[in-house]
């Protein structure tokens, strides 16, 4: 036991000390948090779940060191004379409302049990308020932007590698590995979010016919990709996002991108009617039954049952929600039991932070797309641009509904958020980098 000890204390020790170094490294440059948060992501679709320690009944993962460490570097920000602006302080309060419900919850059902409950809607929040600080100049963009491209380059590769892997045959398949949808399935749905984003980032400069060759490229592959994963819901986000693109740059889309274009989806129907299984899918679409966790159907009535069996009782817990370590036990309509998350964020805070936890990361999100709505950046070369922004933050609240954000969500989220805070916005001076120890209040 004393030697097991001592492993875990070593371990801890060296998170520690790469979490120290990562928040001396932060609190200098506010982009590198996209960089380890890129570089879970990619981790965690390669390795799912993660690597991890157990801390006294704790999963301790990378992701939870990131989180530690945002926490720990916002407050360090704040001490050096950052000023939160509105969105800033919403996300900010729905924190301090999940840690409340935290801590409510753990002398009922046991502080392992809440923390682990609670830990994703932290990452997406925890996040998302790191990501607000993030400098916002056009240079700053850009790399942001390009870090994003890479790590959106690294699941496309690994997409391929593991079709190579199943289409030849080879027995190296894994976890992610599914029969159905002809073994096109090889990455999550938030794998196929974060490549839809890419390929909406690079969209207005592939339509206005200013994109590089690699760009077309890296957009093409993109998007083809995210098609053969077949996740439907994705598939709607990237529908939604493309048309309103497409319409908000129909006055500066070159000819060339029209033929290109009209020809790509020729092409491309006639391979999806050879490769995507719309046999599987119409049939998981039509069952109606809860048996699979893979129809909307199931998702559905899981919603209905969570919030008649383990729902708010008495006004405090409506506008607070359930602490969290409650569970997710429900009777399904196939007449069994279940304990598994909603699949719907919406209705995750709703049930563990309550009316107000959810309205203040509604509001956060709200007051940020009405400002990227009503003013567009003063650049015009596409990159995170604020109507990519506003398809950004669009999407996102569609893919909410079935699914929940995760960390490298919240730091698109955190940016939009930065948007909106920096002072020389209002003043049509385009956006400037932010430095520690700035301060953001208008002047």
């Amino acid at each position: 036991m004393l030697g097991l000890g001592v492993e875990v204390l070593a371990v801890l020790a060296g998170f520690a000390l790469l979490g120290l170094f990562v928040l001396d490294l932060t609190l200098e440059r506010q982009d590198v948090p996209w960089i380890f948060v890129c570089a879970i992501a990619l981790a965690r679709e390669m390795s799912d779940p993660l690597p991890a320690i157990n801390a006294a009944g704790i999963a301790i993962n990378g992701e939870d060191i990131i989180l530690a460490v945002a926490l720990l570097v916002v407050t360090g920000w704040l001490f050096r004379g950052m000023a939160l602006q509105t969105p800033q302080t919403l996300m900010a309060l729905a924190v301090l409302l999940v840690m409340m419900s935290v801590l409510r919850g753990a002398p009922e059902f046991g502080l392992p049990a809440a923390i682990n409950e609670a830990r994703e809607t932290l990452y997406f929040l925890g996040a998302g308020l790191l990501g607000s600080f993030a400098p916002v100049g056009p240079k700053d963009r850009r790399r942001l932007m390009n870090g994003w491209l890479v790590l959106c380059g690294g699941l496309a590769a690994l997409a391929i590698l593991r079709w190579g892997i199943v289409f030849s045959g080879l027995p190296f398949r894994g976890h992610w590995y599914e029969s159905e949808f002809a073994g096109l399935r090889v990455l999550d749905s938030n794998g196929a979010l974060v490549l839809t984003i890419g390929f909406l980032m690079l969209l207005p400069r592939l339509l206005r016919g200013r994109a590089t060759r690699l760009e077309q490229l890296a957009g093409g592959c993109f998007g083809v990709v995210v098609v053969l994963l077949q996740h439907r819901s994705v598939w709607l986000t990237l529908v939604a996002g493309t048309a309103y693109l497409v319409w908000d740059n129909r006055k500066r889309v070159s000819r060339t991108m029209v033929m290109s274009v009209g020809v790509g989806v020729v092409v491309f129907g006639l391979v999806s009617l050879l490769l995507v299984d719309f046999a599987a899918l119409g049939e998981q679409a039509g069952r109606a039954d809860a048996t699979s966790d893979k129809t909307w159907q199931w998702r559905v009535s899981g919603w209905a049952d969570l919030l008649e069996e383990s729902g708010p009782v008495g006004p405090f817990e409506y506008l607070f929600g359930v602490p969290y370590g409650s569970g997710w036990e429900r009777s399904v309509s196939a007449g069994f039991d279940v304990d598994v998350p909603p699949h719907n964020f919406y209705l995750e805070m709703l049930l563990r932070i309550g009316l107000v936890g959810i309205l203040l990361v509604v509001a956060a999100g709200w007051m940020s797309a009405r400002r990227l709505r009503h003013h567009e950046l003063e650049v015009d070369d596409g990159y995170l641009n604020a109507s990519v922004m506003l398809t950004i933050l669009t999407i996102q609240a569609l893919y909410s509904v079935p699914y929940n954000l995760g960390m490298e969500q919240g730091l698109l989220f955190g940016l939009a958020m930065a948007i909106w805070a920096d002072p020389q916005r209002r003043m049509g001076r385009g956006l400037h980098l932010v430095r520690p120890g700035d301060s953001l209040v208008r002047r």
